[in-house]
């Protein structure tokens, strides 16, 4: 039987049992102080950021609200911009917003003519307007255009007459006759 050998110790352990470190006064503050900078680097790196995250999370939840309550709170935007836009005429060129309103031109023609024939057409393009009137009695005639031209929305009218006939059925007798009315609108800025 052969005998195992060992091998022979080539390091020497210097360190005496039983012996506390010199400085052992230093090590626990040591150990507070990296601690408290530990928790101050993983305070800045990972929870601030964290939390900030959060807090930024939350205002845009917020904010995604209110975008939402303002969206339906202007769902009819487009119709009452197409309203406002009838009344102030905002979407009008300059030179559109110089005609008058036609409403009130097309009102008035048709209130004055009413009382002396029918209306067979009226047009209004840009600032002039047009009015057929068909079996109107011939002395009438002189007092419409006076009508015409004393109302505010008017500058000048003019008359053609384009066919006259014998009125049978009138008691008087007298002539009808179809007339071509022309008349020259004010500017918007005038009325």
């Amino acid at each position: 039987m052969k005998r195992e050998i060992y091998p022979s110790k080539q390091t020497v352990n210097l360190a005496e049992c039983g012996r506390a470190p010199e400085r052992s006064g230093l090590v626990l503050p040591l150990f507070f102080i990296c601690l408290i900078l530990l928790g101050m680097i993983i305070g800045a790196s990972i929870l601030w950021p964290l939390k900030r995250l959060e807090n930024l999370r939350t205002d845009i939840r917020r904010k995604k609200e209110e975008l939402a309550r303002y969206q339906e709170y202007n769902e009819d935007y487009y119709q009452v911009e197409e309203r406002y836009g009838q009344y102030f005429c905002t979407y009008l060129t300059e030179e559109e917003a110089d005609i008058i309103e036609r409403g009130p031109a097309v009102r008035l023609m048709e209130e004055k003519t009413a009382a002396y024939g029918g209306t067979k057409s009226l047009e209004i393009q840009d600032n002039t307007c047009r009015v057929v009137i068909e079996a109107m009695p011939l002395s009438g005639l002189s007092s419409l255009m006076q009508e015409l031209e004393a109302s505010p929305l008017t500058r000048q009218v003019t008359v053609a007459v384009t066919a006259a006939r014998e009125n049978e059925t009138d008691e008087g007798g007298g002539q009808t006759v179809t007339a071509d009315l022309t008349a020259v609108l004010v500017e918007a800025e005038e009325y």
